[in-house]
C-alpha cells in the first residue's frame, strides 16, 4: 500500500504563508533586519557599572557577623566575595521560587544582587566592630585539600584548623543586592565549619536609622 506523506502543521503554515503573495515575504526577510538592528542598538548601549564594595555593605557583613554569632578569632572570611558554590542561586527560577518567602519589598532586591554577584569583588580589612578577622584568598583555601586524595595525610580541615585553631570555619559573603532606596537588603552568607558541618543563608535586613537589622533568614544549604 502506499503511504502517503505526512505533512505537520508547521508545514502547513508555511505553504499558506508563501501562497500569500511576495509582499508577505518581503515583510519576513524584514523581521530580522529590525531584530538584529534592536539588538546591535542594545549591545552598543553603556552597561551599568558594578562599583566596589560600600560602606555599607561592610556594616551589613558585621551586624551578620554579630548576629550569626561568628565568634572566632581570628574569624577567616574569603577575602573575595562569593555565592561559594550555590551559582544554583543566580537563577531567574531559583530567585523567583525564593521571592515567595521574602516579604515586600525584599523581592525589589532580587535584581540588585544578581547584577553584582555576576562577579567577584575583593574585600578590603572594612568590617567594623570585628576585633579579629583574616580575609584569606580561595586559592590559599584551596591549598589546603591538595592532598586529601593521599591515604594518611592530613589534608583539609585538619590542616585549616592546625592554622586558625580558633575561628569559626569558613565565612563568605557576597555582594549586597539593595532595593532603591537603599533601606532593605539582601546577601548571602556561607558558613562551612567541618566536613559535614556548614549552612548557606540568604538573609534580608532592614536599615533603621544608622543601623542595620536582620528581618529573616532562609536556609539555602546545610550539611
Amino acid at each position: 500500500m502506499k503511504r502517503h506523506k505526512r505533512i505537520t502543521a508547521a508545514q502547513c503554515i508555511g505553504r499558506r504563508f508563501y501562497a500569500k503573495g511576495s509582499l508577505m515575504f518581503r515583510r519576513a526577510q524584514l523581521i530580522p533586519f529590525f531584530v538584529m538592528a534592536f539588538a546591535l542598538a542594545q549591545g552598543l548601549a553603556p552597561a551599568k557599572t558594578v562599583q566596589e564594595v560600600t560602606p555599607d555593605e561592610y556594616a551589613i557583613y558585621s551586624r551578620l557577623i554579630q548576629d550569626f554569632n561568628l565568634t572566632g578569632r581570628p574569624l577567616v572570611i574569603a577575602s573575595q566575595t562569593s555565592v561559594d558554590d550555590e551559582k544554583e542561586l543566580l537563577r531567574n527560577d531559583v530567585l523567583r521560587h525564593l521571592a515567595r518567602e521574602f516579604p515586600v519589598p525584599y523581592s525589589k532586591t532580587i535584581a540588585d544582587f544578581k547584577a553584582k554577584n555576576a562577579r567577584s569583588f575583593d574585600l578590603d580589612q572594612k568590617i567594623p566592630g570585628v576585633p579579629s578577622y583574616a580575609l584569606v584568598p580561595h586559592e590559599e583555601l584551596d591549598k589546603l585539600w591538595d592532598n586529601c586524595t593521599q591515604a594518611k595525610q592530613e589534608c583539609g580541615w585538619e590542616l585549616f584548623y592546625n592554622k586558625y585553631p580558633d575561628s569559626s570555619g569558613i565565612v563568605t559573603l557576597s555582594r549586597v543586592g539593595f532595593t532603591a532606596t537603599g533601606e532593605d537588603a539582601l546577601v548571602y552568607l556561607g558558613n562551612r565549619r567541618h566536613w559535614k558541618s556548614g549552612t548557606g543563608y540568604l538573609v534580608l535586613l532592614h536599615k533603621n536609622g544608622a543601623e542595620w537589622a536582620v528581618v529573616k533568614s532562609v536556609v539555602v544549604w546545610m550539611s
